[in-house]
């Protein structure tokens, strides 16, 4: 599935590899800001560490590169395509599925409950605004170890921001 892909042809729904320093992060394209500027959502491969906004990429998303295997909706990251210059395609997602993606942020930004028992590891099929089923981890214990993980990863979505200069 890889790919070489330039600056105009991002588009919505891709998943792509973002070089940082020796790193190469997995990222979900959102959408445009303008301009040169796109939203997106960085991406893993822990599936077992997926929490309650993390969806998990199922069959019906292939091919796609395993290190982009989980979308971490709760950390999004914006920046810039011109000082990437070619970035390495590892995926697409289609219309339906991005907007899956979108709603689990919705109740991301909502503070939405999620009707699932909060467990280390723990993937659960659930219905999201009515209309979407998608595969996510539990919500988070109050001592949970993936509060450090959702941490390192924040930083390093932070530092990728900081980085493209937005």
């Amino acid at each position: 599935m890889p790919a070489e892909l330039v600056s105009p042809a991002w588009t919505e729904g891709i998943l792509i590899g973002v070089p940082d320093g020796r790193l190469l992060h997995g990222l979900l394209l959102d959408r445009c800001l303008g301009a040169d500027r796109w939203v997106g959502w960085m991406a893993a491969p822990e599936c077992d560490w997926a929490g309650a906004f993390d969806v998990l990429l199922e069959p019906e998303d292939e091919p796609f590169d395993p290190m982009c295997g989980v979308i971490q909706t709760w950390n999004a990251v914006t920046l810039r395509t011109t000082p990437l210059g070619p970035v390495r395609m590892l995926g697409r997602l289609s219309p339906h599925r991005l907007a899956a993606v979108r709603a689990v942020q919705g109740e991301y930004r909502a503070s939405h409950d999620v009707m699932v028992p909060p467990e280390l590891g723990r993937i659960a099929l659930r219905v999201v605004n009515g209309a979407f089923s998608v595969l996510t981890g539990a919500p988070l214990l109050p001592q949970d170890p993936r509060r450090d993980y959702q941490a390192i990863y924040r930083r390093a979505g932070s530092r990728l921001s900081g980085a493209m200069g937005v």
